[in-house]
């Protein structure tokens, strides 16, 4: 199954986008800020199960799951993010060396 947002680049017709459109979209996607921020949270995690001895961390049997669900879901949207911000750049690069938009 492909994520939402791939389906929607699809449908829109990238390469019909304009240089500005697709640079705005390059830049935006840029998941290096948010990949940083997802591992110190995974990493607090970790130092939050690690040092519960009787705290009562994910005392609740759903907290855990609920916890990769959520996980899982920002990996997806990061990756997705990921894979529209290299098409964009791909459709750039190719106009670059082609001589610009065709119309």
């Amino acid at each position: 199954m492909h994520h939402p947002m791939i389906t929607l680049w699809t449908i829109a017709d990238p390469r019909k986008l304009t240089d500005e459109v697709l640079d705005e979209l390059r830049v935006q996607t840029d998941v290096t800020n948010q990949l940083d921020c997802l591992s110190e949270v995974i990493e607090d995690i970790g130092c939050l199960v690690g040092s519960d001895e009787a705290a009562g961390n994910f005392a609740n049997k759903d907290d855990f799951p609920q916890l990769m669900f959520s996980l899982s879901s920002t990996i997806s949207n990061l990756s997705a993010m990921a894979w529209v911000g290299n098409e964009a750049r791909s459709i750039i690069q190719d106009r670059a060396k082609n001589g610009g938009m065709k119309s």
